[in-house]
């Protein structure tokens, strides 16, 4: 009796280990503090952000109006995230068609302080609507960023127009243009995640302070 009772103890053991609930269960990834969600570690993020973001601004607009027609090639020339601080280099080429030399080259560079990003606010793709009485080829989108309305104008923005002079305006809303509305709410999740990073660590350094 007492062998029966064993052989049947090991076996329910054997299922327990080999159950693939169990071997899920196991392999869920686990938060690296209270309060912070599974997901990429910062160091991840600013790897993807590096990798993945600058060909998703890969995007060309053409718009008719009354009779004229003009493109947009639109670029992000670099992104990368240092520090909790988020640099967007994105470059518009405008043409006219056919060519009358009203073109222009249109550098956008935004700086986000990712601590003051509004993580409940934006962060997904949204559509660029055409002006009235313009068509255009195709839709284009746009990753708003909004900063939270206690921080002012915490981010920056410096324009530059065919390399010629820049202004610098501090911002509360910054844009990123992409081509694909899908990839365009990827980047905003991992824009959130890198926020929720971003305050985390400023909360440990002033713990530890």
């Amino acid at each position: 009796m007492k062998k029966r009772v064993f052989q049947l103890l090991s076996a329910f053991a054997l299922v327990c280990v080999s159950s693939p609930v169990v071997a899920f269960q196991a392999s869920q990834p686990v938060a690296s503090a209270p309060g912070t969600p599974p997901g990429l570690s910062m160091q991840e993020t600013e790897a993807w952000i590096k990798r993945e973001l600058r060909p998703m601004g890969s995007d060309q607009i053409v718009t008719r109006y009354k009779g004229t027609t003009w493109a947009d090639k639109y670029e992000i020339e670099s992104a990368a995230l240092s520090e909790c601080v988020l640099t967007i280099r994105q470059v518009d080429q405008h043409e006219s068609r056919p060519a009358d030399g009203t073109g222009y080259r249109l550098t956008n560079t935004s700086t986000i302080t990712m601590k003051d990003v509004d993580v409940g606010k934006g962060l997904q793709a949204l559509e660029d609507p055409a002006s009235a009485d313009s068509t255009q080829n195709k839709p284009g989108y746009q990753i708003e960023v909004l900063a939270l309305s206690n921080r002012g104008d915490p981010f920056v923005r410096e324009l530059e127009t065919n390399g010629k002079g820049k202004i610098r305006r501090p911002t509360r809303q910054v844009f990123i243009r992409v081509g694909d509305q899908k990839m365009g709410n990827q980047a905003g999740e991992v824009f959130r995640r890198a926020a929720v990073l971003c305050v985390r660590r400023i909360g440990q350094t002033a713990w530890r302070g």
